[in-house]
């Protein structure tokens, strides 16, 4: 089932960790537009909507990678030690230090 856009600005303003004020500087509205946004009293125009969208799914896809990045997760320690293994040089493990944060 698609989603509305407020729906997907609510989705993505949460999976980024993003203010609506955030969302309008990176937008380049005002905050006020993104809190009629994201209580569905109005929407962009149908045309500015797709581009809104990617720009935000871009800055959450951005801001995730900074996450992993800075605190990577077990899976991704793991993941990481086998691409290490998977290139033949187990010696630069002992360069790499990990820390799990939980």
């Amino acid at each position: 089932m698609p989603q509305t856009f407020t729906e997907r600005l609510k989705a993505l303003k949460k999976e980024a960790r993003l203010t609506q004020q955030g969302i309008a500087d990176l937008l380049g509205v005002s905050k006020r537009t993104v809190e009629e946004w994201t209580r569905g009293g109005s929407e962009p125009p149908k045309y500015l909507q797709p581009l809104y969208l990617e720009a935000l799914e871009k800055r959450t896809k951005q801001i995730e990678e900074l996450r992993v990045e800075i605190y990577p997760t077990e899976s991704d320690i793991k993941k990481r030690i086998e691409e290490i293994v998977e290139s033949g040089e187990p010696k630069a493990l002992v360069k790499h230090e990990f820390r799990l944060v939980v």
